[in-house]
């Protein structure tokens, strides 16, 4: 019979150890196999894979018309600004508090259709990024099928993998070679 020392650790990593031991068991027992995990990097695909960019653009382009009046806007609220600045001590006081109402009307302004940006510009990417998300498990779900793989990973808490557990080309792939998404 082998012996165990465990002098030295700490109940936790006891424990630790302990529930490891007992998850390793408890998979083999139902017939999860060890080996049979994958990992996927988000933000490759992401960047890489041209449907993902497609559709991040078409979301962006649902807000370009707010995009196109905010920077408008700003270029006035900027103009008027250095108008004020440089044209301040030349100009009556009535000019001046006129210059600087004009100023916090236009500012005011920008700061709401900012607002409006922001929020048509999340609706737009919130509307997009469902039927994205839900596109990009179904194919990762069949990757994974298919390669036996019962466990998915992000690849950012990772520590160390083969590259064989990497399904982030193969998504890509598929993602772009597929039919787009409804």
């Amino acid at each position: 019979m082998t012996r165990l020392v465990l002098r030295g650790l700490s109940r936790g990593r006891i424990l630790a150890v302990a529930i490891g031991l007992a998850g390793l068991a408890l998979m083999a027992a139902e017939g999860v196999g060890t080996g049979a995990v994958g990992v996927i990097d988000a933000d490759l695909i992401s960047k890489q894979s041209t449907y993902v960019q497609q559709e991040l653009a078409k979301a962006s382009a649902d807000a370009q018309s707010l995009q196109d009046q905010l920077k408008a806007r700003q270029a006035e609220y900027e103009k008027a600004v250095t108008q004020y600045n440089s044209q301040q001590s030349a100009a009556t006081a009535q000019v001046n508090d006129q210059r600087k109402a004009d100023i916090e009307r236009i500012e005011k302004e920008v700061g709401d259709l900012q607002q409006k940006f922001n929020a048509a510009l999340a609706e737009a990417q919130n509307n997009r990024l469902g039927p994205i998300r839900e596109r990009i498990k179904g194919v990762v779900a069949d990757v994974a099928r298919e390669r036996g793989i019962q466990v998915v990973l992000a690849s950012q808490g990772v520590v160390y993998m083969t590259p064989a557990a990497d399904l982030s080309a193969e998504v890509i792939r598929r993602l772009d070679a597929g039919p787009a998404a409804p």
